[in-house]
């Protein structure tokens, strides 16, 4: 969960607000969760009920020029700043979505969690610049998120900063201020020097808190 401090006064305070500015919340804020329509207790109990299911691989949605693209051609693929998740709030902090492209071929469920309900935010191709990739607009109308990443001014005033990346399956990486991303993480690896090496299984939704409004993404 990702909590920002602008309205700190009404979550059990100081401490979220210094673990925001390190950029490194993800854990230590769910001692709020008494707070939101959706807290830690309910991700541990989706948890344990999908772990008793049977696993059902999640099926690619992508067309094949979105699937077959290569890295650089997936590159051109740029999301517009102005149409980030709460950039009319007034908070510091924005969210900026991936589009599905290569092997990040399922989309991932993005849900904002308020004090009252859980909303899906849902994927709008609008919010994307496509360069000269060439493809049918109407082959997006039905695609989604590949993940997202949150923005924050933890270097500079006057400019936006990557603080943290959620990416497909199971991709994540955190910076902190004054610093630069090193070796990328997985949440999950299986026999990564035999040839049945994968990752963990594909992640369905993903979440974190916004800022202004005392909700979260989930």
């Amino acid at each position: 969960m990702i909590v920002s401090p602008q309205k700190a006064s009404r979550i059990p305070g100081i401490r979220l607000r210094k673990a925001l500015m390190a950029s490194v919340a993800v854990v230590g804020l769910m001692s709020a969760g008494q707070l939101w329509a959706f807290n830690l207790d309910d991700v541990a109990a989706k948890a344990k009920d999908l772990a008793g299911q049977k696993y059902d691989a999640p099926k690619s949605n992508l067309p094949a020029v979105f699937r077959d693209m290569k890295f650089a051609d997936y590159q051109k693929i740029h999301f517009l700043q102005e149409k980030a998740e709460w950039a009319k709030d007034k908070t510091p902090f924005k969210l900026s979505f991936y589009h599905q492209g290569m092997h990040f071929d399922t989309p991932v469920k993005i849900n904002e969690v308020t004090t009252t309900k859980v909303e899906e935010i849902k994927y709008d191709p609008s919010r994307f610049e496509f360069g000269d990739v060439p493809h049918d607009p109407e082959t997006t109308k039905n695609l989604g998120y590949a993940g997202f990443r949150v923005l924050y001014p933890i270097n500079k005033a006057d400019k936006q900063d990557e603080i943290m990346t959620l990416l497909g399956a199971s991709y994540f990486r955190v910076v902190g201020k004054g610093h630069v991303y090193g070796l990328s993480a997985r949440g999950l690896a299986i026999d990564t020097a035999l040839p049945s090496a994968r990752n963990s299984r594909a992640s369905p939704s993903s979440g974190s808190r916004s800022p202004s409004r005392r909700t979260s993404i989930w």
